[in-house]
C-alpha cells in the first residue's frame, strides 16, 4: 500500500520531469518554479522515507540551482510576472541555507529583488526575506540590517512576530532574542499546519513532506550558527537528522536538470 509520502515522491518526480522537458525547449518562469519546488519536495521525501541525509542536502541545493539560473535569466531580460520573481517566493534561497550551500544562497540573494511587489506579496513577508538576503550578502552590515528591522517593525505597527524577534537576535547576536523568537516562529508554523489540515485545500501528499520538516526554520538556525549563537540539536519540526553540515562540494551547476535516479 502506498503512503502519502510515496505518492508525493511519485507526483513531484513527474512534475520535475515535465518542468525539465519544457525548459529544454524554452525558458518558462512557471517551469523553473516547478522544477525548484519539486527538487525541494523530493529532498524532503528522501530524508523522511529513507533517512538519506546526503540526498536531502543535494536535492535542496539543486532546487537552489534552478532558482539561481532563473534569476540570472530574468536579470538578462527574461520577461516574467512578479509572482515568480518576488523575494518572498524565494524558498530555494532558504533551502540553500538549510542545505549548507552558502555560495548558491548568496548568489540567489544578489540577484533577488530589493523592493517588494505590492500586488503579489506583503511588505512584511518581503522584509523577512530581504533581511536574510542581506545577512548572506553583507553579514557585517549591522546598520543596514537594523534599518530593515526598523522598517519591518514599522510595517507591523509595533507587533513583534517570532520571525522578527528571532532575526533581531541573529543580527544583534543576542541568544535570548533568538531563542524566544525562534520558539514563537515554530509555534506559528505548528498552528498554521493544524489549520491547514482542516482546510478544504488540504493536500495530504504535500503535507506528508512539507508538514513534517520546516525548511525555513533550518535556514534561520544556519544563520544563527554562522553568527555564533547557541542552538539546540533539534526542535519541533526540526529533527536532528535535518541539521546537515555546511556543504563543501555542492552538485555541479546544471545538476538540477538531471532527473533523480
Amino acid at each position: 500500500m502506498f503512503t502519502a509520502l510515496d505518492l508525493a515522491q511519485d507526483n513531484y518526480a513527474a512534475a520535475l520531469d515535465q518542468a525539465v522537458t519544457i525548459l529544454q525547449r524554452r525558458d518558462d518562469p512557471e517551469a523553473f518554479f516547478s522544477a525548484s519546488w519539486s527538487w525541494r519536495i523530493l529532498g524532503l521525501c528522501k530524508l523522511l522515507a529513507e533517512a538519506d541525509v546526503q540526498a536531502f542536502g543535494d536535492y535542496l541545493a539543486r532546487a537552489a540551482q534552478a532558482r539561481l539560473e532563473f534569476l540570472g535569466k530574468v536579470r538578462e531580460g527574461l520577461p516574467c510576472n512578479p509572482e515568480y520573481v518576488c523575494a518572498s517566493k524565494n524558498l530555494s534561497f532558504t533551502g540553500a541555507l538549510a542545505a549548507g550551500d552558502l555560495k548558491t544562497a548568496r548568489e540567489i540573494a544578489l540577484l533577488s529583488p530589493t523592493s517588494h511587489f505590492p500586488a503579489v506579496e506583503y511588505e512584511d513577508d518581503f522584509l523577512y526575506f530581504h533581511l536574510l538576503h542581506r545577512l548572506s550578502i553583507a553579514p557585517n552590515d549591522t546598520a543596514g540590517h537594523a534599518a530593515i528591522l526598523a522598517r519591518w517593525l514599522e510595517v507591523r505597527e509595533g507587533d513583534e512576530s517570532g520571525a522578527l524577534v528571532a532575526c533581531r537576535g541573529i543580527v544583534a547576536r543576542t541568544p535570548q532574542d533568538f531563542t524566544a523568537g525562534f520558539a514563537s516562529f515554530i509555534a506559528k508554523r505548528q498552528e498554521g499546519l493544524a489549520q491547514y489540515r482542516e482546510s478544504p485545500s488540504f493536500n495530504e501528499k504535500l503535507f506528508a513532506a512539507e508538514g513534517q520538516i520546516y525548511v525555513e526554520a533550518l535556514a534561520l538556525l544556519r544563520l544563527a550558527e554562522l553568527r555564533g549563537l547557541p542552538t539546540e540539536p533539534e526542535y519541533p519540526l526540526v529533527p536532528a537528522i535535518a541539521r546537515v553540515p555546511v556543504m563543501e562540494n555542492p552538485p555541479a551547476r546544471n545538476a538540477w536538470r538531471a532527473l533523480p535516479a
